[in-house]
């Protein structure tokens, strides 16, 4: 079950550490003028291993949404490899918190969400999360367990523990308020509340998005207040999407974990070059560490195709939501019918006639009006860039025709295919 009685402290402490980013950081260096939080927490987490039994480590999460991406699922792996180390992993979910919702990196107050809601939203969740933690082996806590039996005199208690000055300067608070924007009390209790929840835990380790520093040092100031050692906070990066920019579905950009493993897989393929490191780090962090050591060296060195770089990225978190096996039948698939293009072996077709062709025979208005794409401008668009195909070359004028040949294979996109026959 555990690497943790064969892989010394030191070991132990280099694996945890990799991909982790700190809010003093700047491109994983700590900023000038600062004390490195890295090191800070490193030599923690080394005195920590060193007590010789397993660590409570936890990760909370608010359930805000019924499907996860890729990015959210940065922190779980993380938690993954403390449980694969013989660590007890605790899932909190934010079922009281998510009342309030978290402020951080928010530029506007979060609309309130009922009870009914969260519960939907973290079955969604936890049914998601459990694709890559093992369920046998984590304990699974909702946060209402203590805040809802929080009274009054408690909350007063609990906030006494904090200066006003260090809530409101966080970051966020301080810009909405120079922007003029809402910022309601209730919001400046959610990292007390959080915060809380590492006291009631009684964790070793804290998890989490870096962006959550502030949070994660609200609990880390309750335990001391407590006369409880302090956690370690370990923090990850946020995983950017497949154009670079933050990870969202509102950008078309996610690669979800709802997604079917082929649209997965072929999204993976679309990150660009220059990504391939922050991937290898992020979101395949539970590939095996030597397998990974040498594709990032090759990267590094320009020693192989960035294609084949990230087929194998693609391939390892393809296998990591939807199943090994999976994994290889989409890495086989790829490798047939678009690095080789090899046709489908099923290629539906569609009937023109000859008064659809004599009316527009137009590529555009064939395909939307045979119900394949949805405009002309977006069929205009797909062969702008490059990605219209009719018998196998590609056609990039928009006013390009039919030819009046009685049947055509036409691609349409990377992985459609159709034959359209005159009749």
């Amino acid at each position: 079950m555990s690497d943790q009685t064969t892989m010394s402290v030191e070991h132990q402490v280099d694996l945890l550490m990799r991909g982790t980013y700190f809010a003093d950081e700047v491109e994983g260096k700590p900023a000038q003028g600062t004390t490195s939080l890295r090191l800070q927490m490193r030599a923690e987490l080394t005195a920590k291993l060193k007590k010789g039994r397993p660590l409570r480590v936890y990760l909370g999460v608010d359930p805000t949404a019924t499907s996860l991406h890729i990015g959210h699922m940065v922190p779980v792996l993380k938690l993954r490899q403390f449980q694969d180390l013989g660590h007890q992993a605790v899932f909190l979910i934010g079922d009281y918190t998510g009342l309030i919702g978290d402020p951080s990196g928010q530029t506007k107050e979060r609309p309130q969400l009922s009870g009914e809601q969260l519960q939907e939203m973290s079955q969604g969740y936890t049914d998601q999360v459990f694709r890559v933690l093992d369920g046998d082996r984590t304990e699974v806590r909702r946060n209402s367990e203590w805040l809802a039996k929080m009274g009054f005199a408690d909350i007063i208690r609990l906030a006494a523990v904090f200066p006003l000055k260090q809530i409101i300067a966080r970051r966020e608070f301080q810009e909405r308020m120079e922007a003029g924007k809402s910022l309601r009390f209730h919001e400046t209790l959610y990292p007390l509340m959080q915060g809380y929840d590492a006291h009631a835990l009684e964790c070793d380790v804290q998890v989490g998005a870096y962006d959550q520093h502030f949070n994660l040092l609200a609990g880390r100031a309750i335990q001391q207040h407590n006369g409880v050692e302090p956690h370690v906070m370990v923090t990850v990066p946020l995983l950017a999407g497949t154009d670079g920019r933050k990870m969202s579905k509102s950008f078309g950009n996610s690669v979800n974990i709802a997604d079917s493993p082929r649209d997965m897989y072929g999204k993976l393929m679309r990150i660009s070059d220059e990504q391939i490191p922050s991937y290898l780090d992020l979101a395949c962090m539970l590939m095996d560490a030597a397998q990974n050591e040498t594709l990032k060296q090759a990267y590094a060195a320009r020693d192989a195709n960035p294609i084949e770089l990230k087929e194998a990225i693609a391939h390892h978190v393809t296998g990591q939501y939807h199943g090994g096996a999976v994994g290889d039948q989409e890495r086989d698939w790829f490798r047939d019918h678009v690095r080789n293009k090899k046709l489908p072996d099923e290629i539906p077709e569609a009937s023109l006639t000859a008064a659809q062709l004599a009316e527009d025979p137009g590529w555009a208005s064939i395909l939307v009006g045979l119900g394949l794409m949805k405009s002309k401008g977006e069929v205009r668009r797909l062969m702008k860039g490059g990605g219209f195909r009719v018998a196998g070359e590609q056609v990039r004028d928009p006013m390009a025709t039919h030819d009046g040949l009685d049947e055509v294979l036409v691609q349409y996109g990377k992985r459609r295919f159709v034959r359209i026959r005159l009749g």
